[in-house]
């Protein structure tokens, strides 16, 4: 069995649609903002930020595995979702995982030749924002499984 999980290097909305956020202007939405830069770092660095939205046909169309089953999980970007004890701890969870991002990507904008200044903004609002809760934001988790083929 193969079992595969990947985020898409987005950020949705509360109705899960996707954000759309560019390089060429700054300002809010700062955490769909600061993803916008790190796809523009990662690509220009050889890298590939595509696999949470392909994985689904690489294993599909991989002729070892069957019975491929997809699903997206969407998990909130903060605690701006009221629920029970477990669902708060998984917001507070991601909202320290994308605080935690946000530090590690940092020197990868800078060494891409963003400005300092900039990635300083970018990370300080999209840092309040996560803290904030606001706006609802959503990441999507692409999960993936299939069998392998019995030979």
């Amino acid at each position: 069995m193969i079992i595969l999980l990947e985020w898409d290097f987005h950020s949705y909305d509360k109705n899960r649609h996707r954000i759309q956020a560019d390089t060429d202007h700054i300002g809010p939405p700062w955490w769909p903002r600061w993803l916008a830069f790190t796809r523009v770092a990662v690509t220009d660095s050889g890298g590939c930020v595509d696999a949470g939205t392909r994985i689904q046909s690489w294993i599909t169309s991989h002729p070892a595995f069957e019975n491929v089953v997809s699903r997206d999980y969407w998990v909130p970007c903060s605690t701006w979702v009221q629920g029970d004890e477990a669902q708060m701890r998984t917001c507070e969870m991601m909202r320290d995982d994308i605080m935690a991002f946000l530090r590690s990507s940092r020197p990868l904008l800078l060494r891409n030749g963003f400005p300092e200044a900039l990635v300083d903004e970018l990370q300080r609002n999209a840092e309040k924002e996560c803290m904030d809760a606001y706006p609802p934001q959503f990441v999507r988790l692409q999960g993936v499984h299939a069998r392998k083929k019995s030979s």
